[in-house]
C-alpha cells in the first residue's frame, strides 16, 4: 500500500517533469525469469500539490504490457482512492491517469489548471503533453488493449476535460466511467472543450448533470444545457459575464431539472438571456444582472428570463433586469404558454416562486407592450 503520505513537488523552470508519483513494470518482462511487477498495489488517502513550470502528472499507472491470457505480469488490480491531487502547470497536466488494466480510480479529488503555454519538457508518451482530470488510455500502438478499468465517485475541479478515455477503433474495452462529479471554468479559451459551437454540451459534461460550471468571461457563447440534473451555473472571481450569450435548460422533453444559475452578468444586444424550456423542473435563477438592449432591426420579443409551458418549480429571486427595447413586445419576466402556437403543450408554470427582483425597463416602440413581469398561468 501507499498509503497517506503528504507530497509537494515543484519545479521552478520549463523542461522539467513533475511527478507525484508512478507505478510501471520497470520492464519486468525482459528479465528471465519474469521480474516481479507490483500487482495489487493499494495508493489510498495520499495528499499530492504539485506546483509546476512544465509538465505534470500526479499519480500515473503504467503497464509495458497489454492484455492477453496470460497476463499476469501487468501491473494489474490497482486501486487509486481517496487521494487529494492539485495541480497548477503552466502548460498541460493529468491529475491521475491509468495505461494498464484492472485499474480502480474511485472517490479522489483532482484540482488541476493548466496554463497551456508551449511543452518543453519530456512527454511521456503513455499520457502525452495533454491536460484532463483523468486519463484512462484502454489501447497502446505497442501494447494492445488494456481492460476492466473503472473510473467513479471521483470529484474533479478545472478548468480542462474532466475525464478521458483513449479507446482505438470500434473494439470498445471493458470501462466504467460513471457518477463522477465536478467543477469546471469556462472562458472563451476553453469552451470548445466543454461546448460546441451551437451552445450544447460535449461529451466532456455529462448528460446527467452532477457538475458546477464557473463562468469567467464569454463572448459571442450560448450555454445549452438540455438535460442532467444538479447543475450548478455561477461566476466566477471577476467574472460571470456573459457578452452577447444565452443560457438555454431544457430541451423541451422533460430531462432537466435541479437546476441553479446564480451571480451572472448577461450583457446583451437583440438577444435574450435566460430560456427555461417545457418539463423542467425545480430552476432557480438567483442574483443575476441583465443589460439588455433591441433595436428595431430585432426580431420576436425582447425578454431576459423565459420560461415556457409547464415548468414546475422555478424560482426567480433577487436579480436586476435593465431592458432599453424597441421590440414591439418586451418583457422582463415572462412565464409563456407553450410557444408552438398552440399546436402542444400540457399546460403552464406551475409552484413558481418570484421575489426581490428590480426592473428598470424604457420601451422605444412604436406599438405593442413593455412589461416588468407576464405569467401565463
Amino acid at each position: 500500500e501507499i498509503v497517506d503520505n503528504n507530497i509537494h513537488v515543484k519545479t521552478t523552470n520549463p523542461g522539467v517533469a513533475n511527478y507525484g508519483m508512478q507505478v510501471a513494470d520497470s520492464w519486468g518482462f525482459l528479465n528471465d525469469p519474469w521480474a516481479a511487477s507490483p500487482y495489487n498495489v493499494a495508493i489510498k488517502d495520499n495528499t499530492i500539490v504539485l506546483d509546476a513550470a512544465d509538465l505534470a502528472y500526479g499519480i500515473s499507472v503504467i503497464s509495458l504490457w497489454g492484455y492477453d491470457e496470460d497476463y499476469e505480469e501487468i501491473v494489474k488490480d490497482m486501486v487509486i482512492s481517496g487521494n487529494d491531487v492539485t495541480i497548477n502547470t503552466q502548460t498541460e497536466g493529468v491529475g491521475i491517469s491509468a495505461t494498464s488494466s484492472d485499474v480502480s480510480i474511485t472517490d479522489n479529488k483532482v484540482t488541476l489548471n493548466a496554463g497551456h503555454n508551449p511543452v518543453q519538457a519530456y512527454t511521456d508518451s503513455y499520457i502525452g503533453n495533454v491536460s484532463y482530470g483523468i486519463y484512462v488510455n484502454n489501447f497502446n500502438k505497442d501494447m494492445g488493449y488494456f481492460v476492466n478499468n473503472t473510473v467513479t465517485g471521483n470529484t474533479i475541479v478545472s478548468n480542462v476535460r474532466p475525464t478521458k478515455a483513449y479507446e482505438e477503433g470500434d473494439q470498445v474495452q471493458p470501462l466504467t466511467i460513471e457518477n463522477n462529479t465536478g467543477a469546471y471554468t469556462i472562458n472563451d479559451d476553453n469552451y470548445a472543450i466543454f461546448f460546441n459551437e451551437d451552445g450544447t454540451i460535449t461529451d466532456a459534461l455529462s448528460p446527467l448533470g452532477d457538475y458546477a460550471l464557473i463562468i469567467g468571461t464569454l463572448n459571442n457563447k450560448d450555454l445549452a444545457i438540455a438535460s442532467g440534473s444538479n447543475i450548478n451555473v455561477t461566476a466566477g472571481e471577476n467574472g460571470g459575464i456573459l457578452n452577447g450569450g444565452t443560457i438555454t435548460i431544457g430541451d423541451g422533453a422533460g430531462s432537466a431539472g435541479s437546476v441553479i444559475v446564480s451571480g451572472l452578468t448577461f450583457q446583451n444586444t437583440n438577444k435574450n438571456g435566460i430560456v427555461v424550456n417545457q418539463y423542467s423542473t425545480k430552476v432557480t435563477i438567483d442574483g443575476n444582472k441583465f443589460d439588455l438592449t433591441y433595436d428595431e432591426t430585432h426580431e420576436g420579443n425582447a425578454i431576459a428570463i423565459l420560461t415556457l409551458g409547464f415548468v414546475d418549480e422555478t424560482t426567480i429571486v433577487n436579480n436586476v433586469i435593465t431592458m432599453e427595447s424597441a421590440a414591439s413586445y418586451t418583457y422582463g419576466i415572462d412565464l409563456a404558454y407553450y410557444l408552438d402556437w398552440y399546436t402542444a403543450g400540457d399546460g403552464n408554470a406551475k409552484n413558481f416562486f418570484i421575489s426581490g427582483n428590480t426592473f428598470d425597463i424604457e420601451s422605444t416602440a412604436q406599438s405593442g407592450m413593455a412589461e416588468a413581469m407576464y405569467l401565463d398561468s
